[in-house]
């Protein structure tokens, strides 16, 4: 049966499926919202939520969730406020990000920037991905409007660039470190591509608003450096980084989502400073990546249909720059291979859904999931939300936003050492008082 919405229910013997048709704005709209209910009902404060995040933990199941996914989350709420104008959540999510970032303290690293960088492995492209859900909120709210913590969302975002910005030095000829920790013996000398390219994406945004081009000419140096060094090939192929304590040698894995945030902050650095050459280059690297990342035209991760269920994996932030790279290029003919990208993807996608918009991750398969995965929700929502763009001028809503109540939300009194991160294993309040007790003891 087709509804006015363009959308079939076809009842099998186990759920009831949806089809839609993927060419119908509406029908588009109605299944973003339906994942986007989906997402946030893994969002209980006080239950399976804290701190502005879900709970995080290190389970090796879908119920895993380490801290950096609560920043990819609230990424793809704001971009999905700025593509469709839905702004039901707006408060929710503003309150997450304000509580994470310890309100008036303005800063993802808390209060004491050394517990975040030790014990809680905050590494920076963690608080990089937290970072740009600010940025968007300035985008549509306005760069000056203030946050519940009283901090303006684009100084919070300026804050964390701040922050990664100077942990670039000249050890294999620039570069950002990927941990903060330069006594963490497994990350201390890496240099990571996926820093570059949250980092790009961010401040070339940030030179938009406020009009900072050095801001953009930063993202340019990134760029260079990934060409100089040759993690970016002759081919457009991105690798992963290189290690300093290996003789700046180069780690040949390649990830979608690095590729796609390395094109997609060519495509901001492309508007913030109008340089042709800039989109030329993120053109290339898109048109490289669907070698890797796509199968029969659907975007797949090489890892499927294996990826590890408590991680994102990275084709749902690989989707969100192929957005990017849509709402700011002025090619006719890339718009139209994006756009065929995303809807071969899209189709593939919605058949992996049920009738409530329970989707999974494998679309290339179209395997069903196996059971409800805020990672696979996050996914989807990344895929929708970029896809809808290809119906909008400009790649986002004409809706008039109306920022939250600025409020003051309850923010922790002090950092909480038990907030685990993606890099280190939990530490406990209680095991590290007891540390500490015990060497008083033996002292």
């Amino acid at each position: 049966m087709l509804n006015q919405l363009g959308v079939f229910l076809i009842a099998t013997n186990t759920v009831m499926a949806i089809k839609l048709d993927v060419n119908d704005q509406q029908a588009m709209l109605k299944a973003a919202q339906g994942i986007a209910k989906n997402l946030m009902n893994y969002y209980v404060p006080g239950k399976t939520a804290s701190q502005g995040t879900i709970l995080p933990n290190t389970a090796k199941t879908a119920q895993g969730f380490q801290w950096y996914e609560g920043g990819i989350m609230w990424g793809v709420m704001m971009d999905y406020m700025k593509a469709t104008g839905d702004q039901q959540y707006s408060t929710a999510v503003v309150n997450g990000l304000t509580l994470a970032s310890y309100g008036p303290t303005a800063s993802f690293l808390g209060k004491t920037a050394s517990i975040a960088e030790t014990l809680e492995g905050k590494w920076n492209d963690d608080i990089l991905w937290w970072a740009l859900g600010p940025v968007t909120g300035a985008e549509i709210f306005g760069k000056d409007t203030v946050m519940p913590g009283g901090v303006s969302y684009s100084k919070l975002a300026k804050n964390t660039w701040d922050q990664v910005w100077n942990q670039w030095d000249d050890s294999c000829q620039g570069g950002l470190w990927w941990s903060r920790d330069r006594k963490n013996v497994k990350s201390k000398g890496y240099k990571s591509t996926i820093t570059h390219g949250q980092q790009m994406v961010l401040g070339s945004r940030l030179a938009i608003l406020t009009g900072d081009k050095t801001l953009a000419e930063a993202s340019v140096r990134m760029y260079q450096w990934l060409k100089k060094t040759g993690i970016i090939t002759p081919q457009f192929k991105v690798r992963d980084g290189l290690d300093v304590d290996q003789k700046c040698g180069i780690n040949p894995n390649e990830l979608s989502y690095k590729s796609g945030f390395v094109f997609g902050g060519l495509a901001w650095t492309y508007k913030a400073l109008g340089d042709e050459s800039l989109m030329t280059e993120a053109a290339s690297l898109f048109k490289a990546s669907l070698d890797t990342f796509t199968k029969n035209k659907i975007i797949t991760d090489q890892c499927e249909p294996k990826c590890d269920e408590n991680q994102v994996s990275p084709k749902g932030t690989y989707v969100r720059s192929v957005g990017y790279l849509y709402e700011n290029t002025k090619d006719a003919s890339l718009q139209n291979l994006i756009k065929d990208t995303l809807k071969a993807s899209v189709t593939a996608m919605l058949d992996t859904c049920d009738d409530k918009f329970t989707c999974g991750n494998n679309w290339s398969t179209a395997s069903p999931p196996a059971g409800p995965s805020v990672h696979y929700q996050i996914n989807s929502l990344e895929l929708i939300t970029a896809y809808y763009k290809t119906f909008l001028q400009g790649g986002q809503s004409e809706a008039k936003f109306q920022p939250p109540s600025t409020a003051p939300v309850p923010v922790a009194p002090k950092d909480d050492p038990n907030s685990s991160a993606d890099h280190v294993s939990i530490i406990s309040t209680t095991s590290l008082i007891g540390s500490m007790i015990l060497s008083l003891l033996i002292l």
